[in-house]
């Protein structure tokens, strides 16, 4: 097993700071917490593309039967890759009749899907950058330039998650992270996938890319993402999770919805040390139980000063109603297990991201930070950059979002503490 290096960490998170994202944090800035700038070089167009359609057609215009498949069979056609992929999808748009699509409702309509087409023609995260600045800054809402806000840069990678093969490989993709983190105020947060410590290879072993990516200032977080198929308490990540905790490098993990996930119906996970099969009959069962936030118990047992971040705070489900699905799969719970886990661990935080374009789930919200003080100082606000990108006006939905979390509470100061206050004491405590 390749060792990870620590003499060129530091305990103090400001000291592994880019020297312009050092200078920036001087001033009065804004953090989304959970973003993507990943570009479309970076992912598998052909599963992308189909899948941002037919939510876009069966979301906004009750118009899914202009699309053909059905999500698991999006899945079978993921590895895919089709050539001239954005003139496809202008001929498709075109030749159908979208007639449904009012551009003139308060969801946009057509307006969104030119706008995606736009979006996904980025080949460079740093137009992926740039367009989220002059787009969709949330510095707009405390009257700050666009450019006061400090965003994270959480990866995906499904080379291994999907077994496909992507334009840019992993390692390419942390390079360019670096490069742009040298450039702009961002903080990358590095993909962990633990079947990645199998292999051997330098430019693919996880504990390589851990060294690459923090051996100078730079990368600043680690990313995990249970649903592509492993269980967070793998014993291949303990070592990234006992550096991280020696040296208060933040970790996010996604826990929320299971659109993105493995598409493997039986599967081999090691929860610990102990090697377990799960087997399941659809796709998004198993990313339900990767996804579930009780899996970090055994986690924060053995690093209980971790910090860890509960991305999407268990997701639309659990926000959503307080009626359970059933009594083996109630989404509250989800919530609730995060909740004792901050109670009982100083560094569990969870950030509200995606769910903003809900006004239900933004009152749900409100009402437990209103009244439950420790749920109030571990709670981040995340615009979910990318992935949100096609379920409405972003701008929009997060003004609006904030709007709800300052009326009637301006002395509680929610808004602030989600997106100034609690994002820095995450990110910058000791």
């Amino acid at each position: 097993m390749s060792i990870l290096k620590q003499e060129y960490l530091s305990p103090n998170p400001y000291e592994r700071l880019t020297e312009v994202t050092s200078e920036f944090v001087k001033g009065d800035y804004v953090v989304d917490i959970h973003a993507h700038l990943f570009d479309i070089e970076c992912i598998n167009k052909s599963y992308f593309l189909l899948r941002w359609l037919k939510d876009f057609l069966g979301l906004k215009s009750n118009a899914e039967e202009l699309v053909d498949y059905s999500i698991d069979e999006l899945y079978a056609k993921k590895s895919v890759y089709t050539p001239g992929w954005e003139k496809n999808l202008e001929r498709n748009i075109k030749s159908n009749n979208l007639s449904s699509l009012n551009k003139f409702n308060s969801k946009k309509g057509i307006i969104d899907l030119i706008r995606a087409r736009k979006f996904l023609g980025f080949k460079r995260m740093i137009d992926v950058y740039d367009y989220y600045i002059k787009e969709f800054s949330p510095a707009n809402y405390f009257k700050l330039p666009k450019k006061q806000v400090l965003i994270t840069a959480l990866m995906m990678d499904l080379e291994i998650g999907w077994n496909v093969k992507t334009n840019k490989t992993y390692h390419e993709q942390v390079l360019e992270l670096k490069q742009l983190s040298k450039e702009k105020p961002i903080l990358p947060f590095l993909f962990c996938d633990p079947r990645r410590a199998d292999l051997k290879n330098e430019t693919q072993n996880l504990y390589e890319l851990f060294n690459l990516a923090f051996e100078e200032p730079g990368f600043f977080g680690v990313k995990i993402y249970p649903a592509l198929g492993y269980d967070p308490s793998d014993c291949r990540l303990w070592p990234i999770y006992e550096v991280c905790e020696k040296f208060n490098i933040p970790v996010l993990t996604h826990c929320g919805g299971e659109s993105v996930s493995t598409d493997v119906l039986s599967l081999e996970i090691y929860e610990g040390e102990k090697e377990n099969i799960v087997n399941v009959n659809k796709r998004t069962e198993l990313a339900y139980e990767l996804n579930d936030p009780g899996r970090w118990a055994l986690v924060l047992e053995k690093f209980p000063k971790l910090k860890l971040n509960f991305g999407h705070f268990g997701g639309y489900k659990t926000w959503s109603s307080s009626t359970p699905v059933s009594k083996e799969k109630d989404p509250q719970s989800r919530k609730e297990t995060i909740f004792g886990f901050m109670k009982k661990y100083e560094n569990v935080y969870a950030d509200f991201s995606y769910n903003l374009i809900e006004i239900e789930l933004t009152d749900n919200l409100k009402n437990y930070m209103y009244f439950d003080e420790i749920i109030r100082l571990r709670t981040m606000f995340g615009t979910d950059y990318w992935v949100v990108n096609k379920a409405g006006d972003l701008m929009k939905e997060q003004a609006n979002f904030l709007n709800i979390m300052d009326s009637g509470t301006k002395k509680l100061g929610l808004s602030k503490k989600l997106c100034i206050e609690n994002p820095k004491d995450y990110l910058f405590k000791v």
